[in-house]
């Protein structure tokens, strides 16, 4: 188990902005044992993660994290770079680390997961008790090559990518409004995503979790299985009936899975 028992204080407001802004669908738990904060795949949104808070045991907080440049934040600007984003995501959502919590993500949420819960435990001494990756290359993966030219293709050739590797579903690539919207914070997640570099740190101390697409045709069980070297507190791997967005399995096998594994480590009442 990780630190998070040593939590931390924090004013119900930093400069990057309130929890209010951070997070949305969040359906307050009168003093929960355990907070999930879920981090939704590139492009996406808090809405991603919409029903969780409803499949959640007793206890359990779900709180899903809201980036910029998006849905209801659509006028917030995307930092420059990933730590930038990092940095401010821990800063405003440092008044949730007051109970134990786990860190959740999708595709290129797990990725910015990663670094947050390497960013509290290095910079504020604490940090999760455990980490839930899905769909997303592990950081040391030299598959993840393959994304660093994506950014840079035209708008053809881009959503030429996302519909190959099933990235959005096929009810946003087929709206020409929706894809409006999704494409530019897209575009910059994926430049984040790409420009990522894994640098070698002291492994997580807390279990990482991690769900894999049966029919992804993105990223293979092998891109995967090396998140394991990324702690030394214990890796499980889930394979789900799902393509490359494990969240369309969410009620039926990916919250039941991660329930079990919560049970498993003690986490849960």
């Amino acid at each position: 188990m990780s630190t998070t028992d040593s939590t931390a204080t924090a004013p119900a407001r930093s400069a990057t902005g309130s929890v209010s802004t951070w997070v949305r669908f969040r359906a307050p738990v009168p003093s929960p044992h355990l907070r999930l904060l879920c981090f939704p795949h590139a492009g996406g949104g808090a809405s991603a993660y919409r029903a969780w808070p409803g499949l959640m045991p007793e206890g359990v907080e779900a709180c899903p994290v809201q980036l910029p440049a998006r849905e209801s934040r659509m006028g917030d600007p995307l930092p420059a770079t990933l730590d930038e984003l990092v940095r401010e995501a821990a800063e405003a959502l440092m008044p949730l680390l007051d109970v134990p919590f786990a860190l959740v993500g999708t595709s290129f949420g797990s990725l910015l997961a990663y670094e947050l819960a390497h960013r509290l435990r290095g910079t504020h001494g604490f940090g999760p008790s455990a980490l839930v990756v899905s769909s997303e290359w592990a950081p040391s993966e030299h598959h993840r090559e393959r994304a660093t030219g994506v950014p840079a293709l035209s708008d053809e050739a881009f959503l030429a990518e996302l519909r190959q590797g099933q990235v959005l579903p096929a009810s946003v690539l087929d709206d020409p409004d929706l894809l409006a919207l999704a494409l530019p914070p897209l575009r910059g997640d994926s430049a984040l995503s790409a420009a990522f570099r894994h640098r070698r740190r002291e492994p997580l101390d807390c279990p990482v979790w991690a769900f894999h697409g049966a029919h992804d045709p993105r990223v293979s069980t092998a891109d995967m299985e090396p998140w394991g070297e990324e702690t030394t507190a214990g890796f499980r791997l889930h394979e789900v009936d799902s393509a490359h967005l494990v969240l369309d399995a969410s009620e039926a096998e990916v919250v039941p899975a991660l329930v079990a594994d919560l049970l498993a480590e003690g986490l849960l009442a």
